[in-house]
């Protein structure tokens, strides 16, 4: 389960990066650049997407294809152990997700620079929701579901399924932000009269790992 959550972020990054050689001074700073792609990656915010190189038709495609990715991961899941899993079920779990990263907050700032490479601390809240994701949600459910008696395996799974899925749900929409920040510095460079992450992948990962307080 925590695995389909970050897996399917290396897709939001497939937009990056035309290798081109450039020289002019970008339209916006590193650390400025370095919230906007934070805030797209992990929040879906598209706000000064075009000051970093990204049309909104690629983010919206990008966007589609990270939801149908995680939803594909969360199917395949849950299959893994013989349940299956609603469209809508999944449809209600993305929602859910992508609404608890949604309160995640970032500042960024500039370590060093020049002319060419850039060095951009990110301080970042994270959302503190693991309780569901836990053995113990998946036992209370099935206990929960023990005192109804039921005698058909599938009828008893389907039951077991809804509730730790509502309990999973809960949790991100319940979902309270951290007190503290965790802290990483990453290296930008200039592509294409731009500042982006010189490892987008490595990138995308840890600022999604991180606000899930991982």
């Amino acid at each position: 389960m925590k695995k389909a959550k970050t897996s399917l972020i290396v897709f939001v990054i497939i937009i990056m990066v035309p290798m081109l050689l450039v020289g002019c001074k970008p339209e916006m700073n590193s650390d400025q650049s370095a919230k906007v792609w934070f805030n797209y990656i992990v929040k879906g915010d598209m706000t000064n997407l075009s000051k970093i190189g990204v049309t909104k038709e690629k983010a919206n495609k990008l966007r589609q294809t990270q939801k149908v990715t995680y939803k594909n991961a969360l199917k395949t899941g849950f299959e893994s152990g013989n349940l299956k899993i609603e469209d809508k079920q999944t449809e209600q779990m993305y929602q859910a997700y992508i609404g608890g990263l949604d309160k995640v907050s970032v500042t960024t700032q500039i370590v060093s620079q020049t002319s060419k490479y850039s060095q951009v601390k990110l301080k970042s809240t994270y959302i503190m929701n693991t309780k569901a994701d836990s053995q113990k949600t998946i036992a209370e459910a099935t206990k929960q579901v023990k005192t109804l008696k039921l005698t058909n395996e599938k009828e008893y799974s389907t039951k077991v399924l809804k509730i730790f899925i509502n309990a999973l749900i809960k949790e991100y929409k319940n979902a309270k932000v951290s007190n503290v920040v965790k802290e990483k510095t990453y290296k930008f460079i200039i592509t294409d009269k731009r500042w982006t992450p010189q490892d987008p992948i490595e990138f995308a990962n840890d600022v999604v790992k991180t606000s899930l307080g991982q």
